[in-house]
């Protein structure tokens, strides 16, 4: 849009500033040196004020389209999918989808007695191999040859075997094939054996659900009845007993009625199965109602003690006060070191460290 000289008409000019469309007051009218023709200076002046306010003016319409128009925000989508568990036959597909419904049902077995003998095994393979490196350096170490042979590497792979004796390369060619076999079992042996063991609610959940539908026939289904075999891919780091008892509280008949259901469930949690004999129940919002348990219970352990003490300090004036006080802080330490033991995943050193403070 041009903007009008406000030299010329001075009036409209006004009438448009008040409108907002921009300032009036930077188009003053520059002084004349001569009737006829303005000073270069106060030319470029009026110039420069000229296209400042057009770019002031197109910034001011650019948001005022801004205000005008309808933004709306990305709203969440209703198209995000649930599997549920009714949807899949039979068999091991409903079984499939059952483990994977939830992270405390993610069972399995991790044969802990077959990686114990292929370990075995395959020790007793590199127990050989070493013992026959071991002839074949001191066989060479009687020679002046062999002893050539032991100081170069690169002349012994060279050496080619006689009357089919197995060479040095060989051998160790031999050696490092089983090593690296030996070493990948060591380390998954080592990984399986460090993971949790599942609990025993989420292990009678498991047999459960497989004896009352049978999905699997009785060879298929043993896996679940190996106990003490059985590993579990969820993480139990941050799992206590408060966790567990506030489910255990939740799996109740009487818990699940109404307002309570839909308070530690979600949409998707309801969507997983239409059955009446299974519930899921949101881990995220059982993890903040059990926060807030963890919270109320620390400040009142802090409290109680400290104003029983100030009670004890300040109203009562007798013999046995020091010694009072001195029972209400080993009492109040034992009771915050029981709590950390049983309501939080903290370790014997982080339990130490807190009591101690």
């Amino acid at each position: 849009m041009d903007v009008p000289d406000a030299s010329t008409n001075p009036a409209s000019c006004a009438e448009e500033g008040r409108a907002g469309t921009y300032e009036v007051k930077e188009f003053s009218t520059p002084r004349l040196s001569s009737p006829n023709t303005l000073s270069g200076s106060t030319l470029a002046t009026s110039r420069t004020k000229t296209s400042s306010n057009i770019s002031f003016k197109s910034i001011g319409k650019t948001f005022s389209g801004l205000r005008k128009r309808n933004v709306q925000l990305p709203r969440k989508s209703n198209r995000m999918i649930t599997r549920k568990l009714e949807e899949y036959p039979m068999g091991y597909p409903r079984v499939s989808c059952y483990l994977d419904s939830d992270d405390a049902f993610m069972i399995y077995r991790r044969f802990g007695l077959l990686q114990s003998r292929l370990l075995l095994h395959k020790q007793d393979e590199l127990r050989k191999m070493e013992e026959e490196l071991r002839t074949m350096d001191t066989r060479d170490d009687k020679t002046e040859e062999g002893k050539d042979l032991l100081r170069c590497w690169s002349r012994d792979r060279k050496r080619i075997g006689t009357n089919g004796k197995e060479t040095r390369k060989q051998l160790m060619e031999r050696i490092e094939k089983v090593s690296f076999e030996y070493g990948q079992i060591l380390l998954q042996a080592q990984q399986l054996a460090n993971m949790s063991k599942p609990s025993k609610r989420d292990h009678a959940s498991v047999v459960n659900f497989i004896e009352a539908h049978q999905p699997l026939s009785e060879q298929d289904r043993s896996f679940i009845y190996h106990k003490e075999d059985l590993v579990t891919l969820k993480n139990s780091d941050e799992h206590t007993w408060l966790d567990s008892a506030v489910e255990r509280l939740l799996g109740f008949s009487f818990m699940r009625l109404g307002f309570l259901e839909r308070l530690f469930t979600t949409e998707e949690t309801r969507q997983k199965t239409t059955s009446k004999d299974l519930h899921y129940f949101s881990h995220e919002k059982i993890s903040i109602f059990v926060t807030f348990i963890i919270t109320f219970i620390v400040l009142t352990l802090l409290i109680i003690p400290i104003w029983i003490l100030y009670y004890l300090t300040v109203t009562l004036h007798t013999s046995t006060t020091d010694t009072i006080c001195i029972a209400v802080l080993l009492v109040s330490t034992l009771i915050f070191s029981v709590c950390l033991l049983l309501f939080t995943a903290a370790k014997r050193h982080e339990i130490l460290a807190a009591a101690a403070a």
